[in-house]
């Protein structure tokens, strides 16, 4: 039996719910709720195989135009992860997610929203939105743990690819990007799907 559009919206309101509360957590300080960021966006934006994106349900994924705070990618160039802001606090510099504080893009079409490279790590390997999303929900803990580690996390969150010692304390600065990246990206889809609802709840 195939859902009807009511019971549609009406689970993405649900999963809306999910995604802000999570958000909330993550912002007092519980980063490991970036998991069950990931998973949201996951049902949400997700298509592969028999596995079909709920705004896909609505015919309303590939019309959407997605809010886009990244920085561009400049492949000549290291700095830290685009979604990321720096911030200066008592204890030195630390990378946060932007949220609306940042510059702003024209809205794009999801699929170069979600596919196309936002980060050039030294090795020179480049990451998506839906690398690191799927990277915690896939094989993190959102949905599923893999008994390999997500390259991108290992990179960002194991390795500290991004990361530097701060002078005089030895202090890392640089931690926690993949997840602060996560949460950024549902911070997007949230403003992206909520201007959308009303249309959709109509």
């Amino acid at each position: 039996m195939t859902r009807g559009h009511a019971e549609l919206v009406a689970l993405l309101k649900e999963q809306m719910g999910f995604l802000r509360s999570d958000a909330m957590a993550f912002d007092a300080g519980s980063l490991a709720t970036a998991k069950r960021i990931a998973a949201v966006l996951r049902i949400l934006l997700h298509d592969k195989g028999r596995q079909v994106a709920l705004l896909s349900q609505l015919g309303v994924l590939e019309s959407l135009r997605f809010l886009d705070t990244a920085t561009p990618l400049d492949p000549g160039q290291l700095g830290w992860p685009a979604l990321l802001q720096m911030r200066l606090t008592p204890d030195g510099p630390t990378f946060v997610p932007s949220l609306g504080r940042g510059d702003r893009r024209p809205d794009r079409p999801f699929q170069p929203w979600w596919n196309d490279p936002l980060d050039r790590l030294p090795d020179g390997r480049l990451f998506s939105r839906s690398d690191y999303v799927l990277g915690f929900a896939e094989r993190e803990g959102g949905v599923h743990v893999d008994p390999a580690v997500d390259p991108l996390h290992k990179a960002l969150d194991r390795d500290h690819a991004f990361a530097w010692k701060r002078l005089g304390s030895g202090r890392l600065v640089g931690e926690n990007l993949a997840a602060s990246c996560v949460r950024q990206i549902a911070h997007e889809t949230d403003a992206t799907v909520s201007s959308a609802l009303a249309y959709l709840a109509g």
